[in-house]
């Protein structure tokens, strides 16, 4: 693997940036799209999900060259070292997988049977 700092550590660098950017991008097309309530497209709808979890695994897998799964770096040194760079990258990739695996939940009904209108809804309101 490539050294920080090396020319192909740069170009590393740089395309896992080019492509986390991408990601974003697309993440905020569906925020967007779902703000905007626009009418409802098939795929629109799963765009924010499935960027959240492609997101989530490129984080995890391709987001540092020295840590686990492709660099040298063992699990337990990738998840328990020192280098709060890397703790980042992952612990990112974790809360995006997450918020994906929420998504999907919310979009495929499972908070309509768990959370109804009359127990999601506070008793009282907010303002009189």
């Amino acid at each position: 693997m490539a050294r920080e700092g090396s020319v192909e550590g740069i170009a590393f660098s740089e395309f896992n940036h080019h492509v986390a950017g991408v990601l974003v991008m697309l993440m905020g097309l569906a925020e967007l799209a779902q703000a905007g309530r626009l009418p409802p497209i098939g795929w629109v709808k799963v765009l924010l999900p499935v960027s959240r979890l492609f997101t989530g695994h490129f984080r995890l897998i391709w987001s540092d060259h020295e840590a686990w799964p492709i660099g040298s770096l063992s699990v337990v040194q990738t998840y328990f070292g020192s280098d709060l760079q890397i703790l980042q990258h992952k612990a990112f990739g974790v809360l995006l997988l997450a918020w994906a695996s929420w998504n999907f939940y919310a979009g495929s009904g499972g908070l309509a049977t768990s959370c109804g209108p009359s127990r999601c809804r506070s008793s009282r309101p907010l303002r009189e």
